[in-house]
């Protein structure tokens, strides 16, 4: 009876193992978890599963931002930046808000193919571009790879301070960096999106945030490039509260005491 017992408890075991195995999975392939966060704590036990399927953009992004703005009814066009767009479609962050309509959206990307590509598939605006602070050079070096039937990009931006021109250079391509007051206008957006492979405290450096001002930001924030701690205080420092993060990927920042 008792060699039974233990055979029948071994089985069951692995079945619910094999099963949470399975749910888990499923649970992290199809969803993406967006934490609120209260000052400097996240607080969750409010964790909020946002479904992938619904939206265009690999971390939620888009689903997120649309969920922090309903609750606000917003009468004018949703105004967006996106600086480190990518694709037009693709892993996009703004796709879903061109779907909805009434909104007025400018991507920012560094990559002179998607010139293009967002001329014949987006409507808004696409700039050629880089943002960052004044320098007098900038270099970059791009590859790719193919990875599950598609392309992933690696960009690596070097840069050296006083030499030649404010432009970056990779084979017969060349792009401007500059700071952000210097491509959009200055104002109000609704939403600023910030994934640039490592190097958003340089597009940072290129915002001038006593000009433009942002109801939320979203900021890739991955301790592989740097601690999370960094992005955090520095975004304190021009006035910006964490409200939330996208596990694994983003930060999200609203101005400090606004009640938006």
């Amino acid at each position: 009876m008792l060699a039974y017992c233990g055979v029948r408890f071994v089985i069951m075991y692995n079945t619910v193992k094999r099963n949470l195995r399975s749910i888990l999975i499923w649970l992290c392939r199809e969803c993406v978890y967006f934490v609120p966060s209260r000052g400097k704590t996240l607080t969750w036990w409010q964790l909020k599963p946002i479904k992938l399927s619904l939206g265009f953009s690999r971390a939620g992004r888009d689903q997120v931002a649309m969920m922090l703005l309903r609750p606000l009814e917003l009468t004018g066009p949703v105004r967006i930046l996106d600086i480190g767009a990518g694709d037009p479609y693709e892993d996009n962050n703004t796709v879903l808000f061109q779907t909805e309509g009434n909104a007025e959206i400018t991507s920012i990307d560094i990559h002179e193919r998607f010139v293009s590509l967002y001329a014949l598939k987006r409507t808004g605006r696409f700039i050629h571009a880089g943002v960052g602070p004044d320098h007098d050079r900038f270099s970059i070096q791009t590859t790719w790879s193919a990875v599950d039937q598609g392309a992933r990009e690696f960009t690596e931006i070097g840069y050296l301070l006083g030499v030649g021109q404010s432009s970056a250079q990779h084979g017969r391509d060349s792009v401007e960096i500059k700071p952000l007051e210097k491509l959009v206008e200055p104002g109000r957006y609704d939403l600023l999106f910030v994934r640039n492979h490592g190097y958003e405290e340089m597009v940072l450096e290129g915002i001038s945030f006593e000009k433009f001002e942002f109801r939320f930001v979203f900021i890739e924030n991955n301790s592989a490039f740097r601690p999370k701690s960094v992005i955090r205080e520095h975004m304190r420092s021009l006035g910006y509260e964490l409200c939330g993060r996208i596990l694994g990927f983003d930060d999200v920042f609203k101005k400090s005491g606004s009640n938006d």
